[in-house]
């Protein structure tokens, strides 16, 4: 169903060839304007009609003209009934113009009897007359006699009165007449009537019924009534594009009979306006009716008939030749007559105009013999792309009936521009034109697809915000284009410092002060040293230092609620870290939440920021590999074997790291695991990329003997390496790290979609804790190929660590998380997934370091996903 239609667009232009012109007034060398107005206190039936000294009566102007001139009829007054017998000829006719929408009319005063036409056209030739209403309750409204080349154009009549029956036509075009043109009038039947709204005599020829509005809204049933138009005996007559409604009678619409050889029945909708109800006793009838003296040359087709559906059996679409047909096809079968008629409901939003549903739309015959170019309304056809072409002619997309459906929407107003995973964008329309000729999509990356179909996908080598050009050419040729500008939903990265924006022991990012169980912390991001706006995701490595109590805290985008996450988990004294990819908000700001054992349960927090994801100002995609351990200086891995004395610095190469499994350049920054171990005081650890001053900012703080990690994102430096830092002033400790991707430049890098921070996994809750040596799985919810997950460890048996893994393959020798019995221990991972096959998801598996009879508790948060796609 079509149901969008607004005025969106241009209108088309369309050819009128073939098609009747316009009825207009003359355009004459030597015409003169004749005024009347009834209305006017300066007004002389004894001047000569100027604008100044108008003419009162309607009679004394018609009487004034000749051949070229223009009588220009205004007032709200009522004129008296007019005989005109005037000639023109075909180069300067006679207009006679009135105005309706300043009710000029002309008729009898009420209760005055009907004893002559209101408009009467006697002997005159080459005149048109437009634009008058005709008050007459009973009798004919105009008759033409004895004229030939005569117009009536935009006349508002109508006839009957309840209580009276009108015996008389409303219009009579009588024997002696021809070349008669009735058009783009409003003619009402109102009361009983049994005589027809336009009679076309015998003897008359050449007459055009074409493009009115002809209703019988008359509630009084009768057993039988005249045809709406009747053509009795007059050759070539044409009654095309009329929207004809009986009302809730049973009487036929059009009726041709008698010698009426050479007549046309075209494009015109025959339909019940009413309940449709018959009188007992009504004989059969047609909607269409042809009798037997006139069937065999008059021609119909291209009709729209709907009768009743509850007046079946006695009130048939088709009466021809004494037969009745139910279906055009029927007819067509038995004539050869109706051959692309319809037979169905044509669905008006008021009638005479139809809806964007109506089947009258684009099946019209343009080339029908009277056919104007411009409807009821003086609007020409239009086409309308979502309505099938059935039509013929030049154009070949005209409206059935009166009024040509105006297509003034947008052809691409349902067209749909989403985002998909992270660099795809999906174009769908959910109302497609008929029959398009095709498609072209710009993206706005230098790239155009060509498509016969608008459901199309596009992947973009980069995130961003592009202007995306479609074009759609219609079936008629013509083209149209609509342009949006759409942001992917995956955002590139940006390495930065890291550099510390937040320490509520100081005041720096936030008054100073530790905070307390329910306080939330609202740090600004964007905007902050040169980090720009509009960035979506921030990578910060949140600290809790000095706790009085044990508690969580959790990083969310500001403007959202808390989400049931958490991404450090605090003890009382010792400084917890942990990296985080925090959602930011459209304001630029990250919320952080602080939630302790009791109410007083105080923390003081750090942040410190080592980049950035944004879809119009970063540039670096995500590669992940398989984790490795690229450093290990108890084994001598990637250094010398030795642990890293008090404030000593090692340099560490990430480019061709892993046998080369890493790239030798365009590294911009590196996801590392970090773990401190065989420690022998306390202490903190800084990485940073080479070749800069170390930083006031820390990723991984330890105590005496502990055994602790961090995920660690670090701009690498220009030389390809960073920096290790042991911030201990005594002691000494062993350093390992795991890499698990890093970023990059390259073109099909994946991008960063932050997602909603979501607890997927919690054993606590339906599963058993997980035992030494086995594994718990984390499902693939989302599209993405490498997840950001938040794992926590907590009721630990013994002591162990934790490695996540993509599901399905082998466990490798690194670590997530480390932890201790008893200790609730958190690490963000960046882990890449299984997304295909039997086993989907990340695998977690518990890694005993003690007896083997250990169990844990494992949670599971899911913050967001890359893809490159």
């Amino acid at each position: 169903m079509r149901t969008r239609r607004t005025a969106l667009c241009a209108v088309l232009v369309v050819s009128t060839v073939g098609m009747a012109p316009a009825i207009a007034s003359a355009d004459s060398t030597s015409s003169t304007i004749i005024y009347v107005d009834g209305s006017s206190t300066a007004c002389s039936d004894s001047g000569t009609g100027t604008g100044a000294v108008p003419f009162c009566t309607l009679q004394n102007g018609v009487n004034a003209a000749v051949a070229g001139d223009t009588v220009e009829v205004s007032g709200s007054v009522l004129y008296a009934p007019v005989t005109i017998s005037n000639t023109g000829t075909a180069t300067d006719p006679i207009t006679i113009e009135g105005s309706i929408t300043s009710t000029t009319s002309v008729g009898v005063a009420a209760g005055s009897a009907d004893t002559v036409p209101v408009i009467a056209v006697d002997g005159a030739s080459y005149v048109t007359i437009s634009g008058f209403q005709i008050t007459s309750t009973l009798g004919t409204a105009v008759s033409v006699s004895g004229s030939s080349h005569v117009t009536l154009d935009k006349i508002r009549g109508r006839a009957g009165s309840a209580g009276q029956t009108d015996a008389a036509p409303l219009v009579e075009l009588a024997a002696s007449s021809s070349a008669v043109t009735v058009s783009r009038s409003e003619l009402i039947v109102s009361g009983p009537t049994t005589a027809p709204v336009i009679q076309v005599d015998a003897g008359a020829s050449g007459d055009v019924i074409t493009t009115n509005f002809i209703q019988n809204i008359s509630s009084t049933l009768a057993t039988s009534y005249a045809p709406l138009i009747s053509v009795v005996g007059a050759t070539g007559t044409d009654v095309v594009s009329n929207t004809v409604s009986t009302g809730s009678a049973c009487g036929t619409a059009v009726g041709v009979s008698g010698a009426s050889g050479g007549s046309v029945v075209e494009n015109n909708i025959l339909t019940v306006g009413g309940a449709g109800d018959c009188v007992t006793g009504t004989p059969a009838t047609g909607m269409l009716s042809v009798s037997d003296s006139a069937q065999a040359p008059v021609t119909a087709d291209y009709n729209l008939l709907w009768p009743s559906a509850n007046v079946s059996g006695v009130f048939y679409p088709y009466a021809w030749n004494g037969a009745f047909y139910s279906t055009a096809a029927a007819l067509a079968s038995a004539t050869t007559e109706g051959a692309h008629d319809l037979v169905a409901d044509p669905q008006f939003t008021a009638i005479p105009s139809p809806s964007a549903n109506s089947p009258a739309i684009g099946s019209a015959d343009s080339s029908a013999p009277g056919m104007l170019s411009t409807d009821y309304f003086g609007n020409q056809c239009t086409y309308d792309a979502f309505a099938a072409i059935a039509g013929a002619g030049s154009p070949d997309y005209c409206t059935r009936g009166a009024v040509q459906y105006q297509a003034y929407s947008t052809v691409l107003g349902s067209m749909s521009f989403q985002p998909q995973d992270a660099l795809t964008v999906a174009v769908s329309d959910s109302e497609p034109p008929v029959n398009p000729q095709g498609y072209s999509f710009s993206w706005g990356d230098g790239t155009t697809t060509q498509s016969t179909t608008p459901n199309v996908t596009h992947t973009y080598a980069k995130s961003g915000h592009y202007t995306i050009l479609a074009t759609v050419t219609e079936a008629d040729g013509a083209t149209e284009s609509l342009s949006t500008t759409l942001g992917t939903n995956g955002s590139d990265f940006t390495p930065y410092g890291p550099v510390r924006i937040l320490d509520t022991r100081h005041g720096v990012g936030t008054t100073q002060g530790a905070v307390t169980s329910g306080a939330v912390i609202r740090l600004k991001v964007a905007g902050t040293g040169s980090i720009p706006t509009g960035i979506t995701a921030v990578a910060l490595n949140l600290t809790a230092v000095d706790g009085t109590g044990s508690g969580f805290l959790r990083a969310y985008a500001d403007g959202v609620s808390a989400p049931s996450v958490s991404n450090v988990n605090y003890g009382a004294t010792a400084a917890v870290a942990n990296e985080v990819i925090a959602p930011v908000g459209a304001d630029g700001w990250v919320d952080i939440a602080d939630s302790g054992i009791t109410s007083t349960t105080a923390v003081d927090v750090i942040a410190d920021v080592t980049g950035y994801f944004s879809q119009d100002h970063s540039t670096s995609g995500y590669e992940a590999v398989p984790p490795a351990r690229i450093l290990d200086t108890r084994h001598g891995v990637g250094d010398p074997q030795a642990p890293l004395g008090p404030l000593d610095t090692i340099a560490l190469q990430i480019v061709n790291a892993d046998g080369g499994a890493l790239p030798s350049s365009g590294i911009t920054a590196v996801s590392l695991h970090v773990t401190a171990v065989d420690t022998t005081s306390n202490g903190f650890v800084t990485v940073f990329p080479d070749g800069t001053s170390t930083p006031a900012a820390s990723n991984l703080n330890y105590l005496k003997g502990q055994t602790i990690s961090n995920t660690v994102i670090v701009p690498v430096g220009a030389n390809g390496n960073i920096d290790l830092y042991n911030g201990s002033p005594t002691g000494s400790t062993d350093l390992i790290a795991d890499v698990t991707g890093y970023y990059t430049e390259a073109s099909g890098s994946a991008a960063y979609v932050p997602g909603i921070p979501t607890r997927e996994l919690d054993t606590r809750g339906y599963l058993s804790p997980v035992s030494a040596g086995a594994s718990v799985n984390l499902p693939a919810e989302s599209p993405g190929t490498t997840y950001v997950l938040n794992l926590t460890a907590l009721e630990g048996t013994g002591n162990g660590f934790l490695t996540a893994a993509p599901a399905g393959g082998a466990t490798p020798n690194v670590s997530n998380v480390n932890y201790l019995a008893g200790q609730t221990v958190s690490n963000m991972a960046q882990v890449a997934v299984t997304t295909t096959g039997s086993d989907q998801g990340i695998t977690i598996t518990n890694n005993e370091t003690g007896t083997g009879y250990n169990t844990v508790e494992i949670i599971g948060d899911v913050f967001g996903y890359y893809s490159a796609t």
